[in-house]
């Protein structure tokens, strides 16, 4: 069961990060239309970003559906242990 609660914080921490990675990529999306429209042009490479942007919401809803599979798994092995422990005292 501990090992589970590990996955789950680590692929959380992966989350997290990657949510702060979209608030900076918002502020240079953001730049990048400022800079186009009073410039014409800008150093950001929104081709790029945009193409991370994809890779990372996808990472994103690959860790949200395995922290529903683990958290599924954790409940069914604490169903099985509280079954467990009710048995051996009633036996």
């Amino acid at each position: 069961m501990l090992e589970i609660f590990k996955q789950i914080s680590i692929a959380n921490k992966e989350i997290k990060e990657l949510e702060n990675w979209f608030l900076n990529y918002d502020m240079q999306s953001h730049q990048y239309q400022r800079d186009i429209r009073a410039k014409g042009k800008s150093d950001i490479d929104i081709t790029t970003l945009d193409s991370e942007a994809y890779k990372n919401a996808a990472r994103i809803k690959e860790l949200r559906a395995d922290i529903e599979n683990k958290q599924k798994e954790l409940s069914e092995q604490m169903k099985n242990a509280s079954t467990s422990l009710f048995a051996k005292r009633t036996s």
